[in-house]
């Protein structure tokens, strides 16, 4: 029988499985990996309930940005089936005024058919440090699999989110928090804040990285993802 633990990863607004592509080959022969779903659902709670719904009784859980907020739903919601949780590239903090105007510009462009210009010409240059066309490539591809829809729950659930710093204190889960030094859309700052809230939490900033760390530099989060899984 196979007595393998579960590994559930959750991806970004606009990133599917390419995300975290190097990390589940490397964790294959250890856990059982899943691809959570955060495409379907319009709230961060329903996400949560959706993807608890399918995971077994315990599990590992990964989330990157949008992916790290539902794992904090998550944990609101099941703390004790939670093994060990990683939380990247995270803000947990509302969103301000200025995410909130550009949210409502994209789901203006989305309905103007004029999705591809989202990632190409507003996220595009902020999600890694340095960019390379393969690079580049991929985050396009991940957001033309992802689609409209998927992003359109994907704004309406970020802008509605709770105020997960409020939660922070509570976690007694084991934490393991990452972030790329250089990132620009969730600051090494918020992670430092989240390890500070965190009773058993760990930081690691991965250098010469920017939001999407897990692509940027894969073998070194994996690295540290040892570490702790």
């Amino acid at each position: 029988m196979n007595h393998k633990k579960t590994l559930i990863l959750l991806p970004g607004m606009l990133c599917d499985e390419q995300l975290w592509e190097k990390q589940m080959a490397y964790f294959s022969d250890k856990y059982h990996v899943v691809m959570g779903d955060v495409t379907q659902e319009d709230s961060i709670e329903k996400m949560a309930t959706s993807l608890l719904e399918e995971a077994p009784e315990k599990f590992v859980l990964a989330g990157l940005s949008l992916g790290g907020i539902v794992s904090l739903e998550i944990v609101n919601q099941a703390p004790s089936r939670i093994e060990k949780l990683l939380l990247f590239d995270t803000n947990p903090y509302l969103p301000n005024d200025n995410q909130i105007q550009n949210w409502h510009h994209f789901k203006a462009l989305t309905e103007a058919k004029e999705f591809e210009k989202i990632t190409r010409d507003y996220l595009l240059s902020n999600l890694v440090f340095k960019h390379t066309q393969n690079l580049d490539n991929q985050i396009m591809d991940m957001s033309r699999n992802v689609g409209e829809v998927a992003l359109l729950n994907q704004l309406k659930s970020l802008e509605f989110r709770q105020d997960y710093y409020k939660t922070l204190a509570k976690i007694k889960n084991d934490t393991h928090i990452i972030v790329g030094e250089k990132d620009e859309v969730c600051p090494v700052s918020f992670s430092k804040e989240m390890n500070r809230q965190i009773e058993h939490s760990t930081l690691d900033v991965i250098s010469d990285a920017g939001h999407l760390v897990t692509m940027e530099q894969p073998e070194a989060v994996i690295k540290v993802m040892k570490k702790y899984i």
